[in-house]
């Protein structure tokens, strides 16, 4: 309406999250497919996603480019107050939202604390679901083991603290915080999900379990805490795959072609 010339967008998410009607789901996508209509080209952050657009909201291959989200790769330095005397840590970053799945990895840290005791999981992030987890981690006895730091702007500081980072999202693009947790060479714990899948090969660089499953994200967990050789050489090939096919500037030269094709 706008008239603007050239429309482009991003889009980190594609599929549904949980919605509270079929009206409502309905809605929903009625309105996404307009707005995807409105664009000249649109920019999926993976393969999966790209099909996901195609199939059901019918944007066209021609429409599509696919274009994954990096990373800088630069050391990072810890902060003093960061430093834990006691390992091992997991941590979960990201925004307090049932979409994330945070609720089931608190599940998982219950059965898995009946086994390494001393563990500390740090829950990095704000939003909405905070007052429930928090209440959830008092009812169930574990305010010993999990810390909320709240929203937070020392990531890569933090990811030098923790042994393992957890993605247990329930529905994902191609998440920032697994690239940021790999490229610090930490051995990452994730939904089995499309996106996910494209960069995380399960047992190779990471470990892949079943979306909203707290029985499979223990024992994945349980597995790197209890084989921390196993542990340290995945976080060292999940490095290298960073390295060589998510860098931030790989990624700024695709993006620029695109907005700037004449330059």
């Amino acid at each position: 309406m706008a008239n603007i010339p050239h429309r482009i967008a991003t889009l980190q998410l594609v599929t549904p999250i949980e919605h509270r009607s079929r009206f409502r789901h309905a809605y929903t996508r009625l309105t996404v497919r307009h707005a995807l209509a409105a664009m000249h080209h649109i920019i999926a952050v993976s393969h999966a996603d790209k099909l996901f657009l195609m199939r059901h909201y019918f944007v066209p291959a021609a429409s599509l480019t696919v274009i994954p989200n990096a990373v800088r790769q630069r050391p990072a330095h810890i902060s003093p107050t960061l430093a834990f005397h006691t390992h091992p840590v997991i941590a979960v970053f990201g925004r307090l939202h049932i979409q994330k799945g945070h609720r089931i990895l608190l599940k998982a840290i219950e059965m898995v604390i009946n086994v390494v005791p001393q563990l500390k999981l740090l829950v990095v992030g704000s939003g909405p679901e905070k007052d429930k987890l928090e209440r959830f981690v008092n009812t169930h006895q574990l305010s010993d083991q999990v810390l909320f730091l709240g929203f937070r702007k020392d990531i890569e500081s933090l990811l030098t603290t923790v042994d393992i980072v957890a993605v247990p999202s329930l529905a994902e693009g191609f998440p920032f915080i697994m690239l940021e947790a790999m490229a610090a060479g930490k051995p990452v714990v994730a939904s089995d999900l499309p996106g996910i899948r494209e960069c995380i090969q399960d047992g190779v660089s990471g470990l892949l379990v079943e979306p909203g499953n707290p029985e499979q994200l223990a024992d994945a967990l349980l597995y790197l805490l209890t084989h921390p050789t196993d542990a340290v050489a995945m976080g060292r090939r999940a490095k290298r795959i960073v390295t060589n096919k998510y860098d931030l500037d790989d990624m700024l030269i695709k993006l620029n072609r695109l907005y700037q094709p004449d330059q």
